[in-house]
């Protein structure tokens, strides 16, 4: 009767293991026909948007999350005040998650309420910096795309601090 068992039992494992192999088959040619890069962390591009929230660079801008690349907007926020991350681990600086609040958050008016968190891990590829950049009527400094894990573009159009002190607007 235990041989039985164990019969059943290297069936059962092998038809798993086989099940997971054609499931990680699956996905990762899913992967490749979404178009979804290799993360490029470590890169420049990575390194720089990195430093911009080390020393809470960020003062005004907009978060876009569009859906897909047609641009479908999905989130928009107008933040009126820093995006700001505090991790540290062993006194070295890492990047876990970006916060972003609009300037009503913690005035008491809920229509004005808004807030988004990135986090680190689910970002792909982010692209270069750039200058220039514009949500409706507003002309903004700076832009970066970063693609997110489940193919969505976020674009992070921004100001730096120190253009704001120096009255560049």
């Amino acid at each position: 009767m235990s041989y039985w068992y164990i019969g059943i039992s290297v069936l059962v494992v092998t038809v798993l293991i086989i099940q997971s192999i054609g499931f990680y088959k699956l996905h990762k040619s899913n992967m490749k026909r979404l178009g979804i890069p290799k993360s490029n962390k470590d890169s420049k591009e990575w390194n720089d948007f990195v430093d911009l929230f080390k020393e809470h660079k960020i003062h005004e801008g907009f978060i876009r999350v569009l859906a897909n690349h047609n641009e479908d907007e999905e989130v928009m926020l107008h933040f009126n005040s820093l995006g700001w991350s505090n991790d540290y681990r062993k006194n070295k600086y890492i990047l876990v998650k970006v916060s972003f609040e609009y300037d009503g958050y913690d005035k008491g008016e809920p229509a004005r309420f808004g807030s988004y968190d990135l986090y680190m891990d689910q970002i792909v590829n982010i692209g270069r910096i750039e200058e220039g950049g514009c949500y409706g009527n507003y002309d903004i400094n700076y832009h970066v795309d970063c693609q997110l894990e489940d193919g969505r573009i976020l674009q992070l159009i921004f100001e730096r601090e120190e253009d704001s002190a120096n009255g560049n607007r």
